[in-house]
């Protein structure tokens, strides 16, 4: 580790796959706030009655109704566009660099590919 201070999160932006009753429960307990997009980037972004929420939310929301109103806070929208410039260009990047599609099926196969190309592209970048 570069730093002698242990690394903390402070949030975590997840995209809309991530989007399953399963998911959004445990993501709205973390001591740190989760944002996880209810609807694809693009159909977010076009939303006409995105508002900026005030005040605290009521009570007896839904998980997702809980979740869609932290998106829609300021610090939602900020974190969640920080998305954009850390992550999206790594994955473009790998699969510009020929990993978009697995050759291989079965889970562990897969897991071997993407992590060939995770260490490739790192590889590459410390070059």
């Amino acid at each position: 580790m570069l730093h002698d201070q242990p690394r903390t999160i402070k949030a975590a932006a997840l995209d809309a796959g991530y989007n399953r009753y399963a998911n959004l429960e445990p993501a709205l307990e973390k001591p740190y706030p989760v944002y996880i997009a209810m609807e694809k980037d693009r159909k977010q972004r076009k939303r006409k009655d995105r508002v900026a929420p005030l005040g605290r939310p009521p009570k007896g929301l839904t998980p997702g109704q809980r979740m869609k109103r932290s998106l829609d806070t300021k610090v939602g929208q900020r974190t969640y566009a920080l998305r954009g410039q850390t992550v999206e260009p790594v994955n473009g990047q790998i699969k510009a660099d020929g990993a978009g599609q697995m050759l291989r099926r079965g889970l562990i196969k897969v897991h071997s590919d993407v992590t060939a190309a995770c260490i490739a592209h790192n590889l590459k970048k410390l070059w």
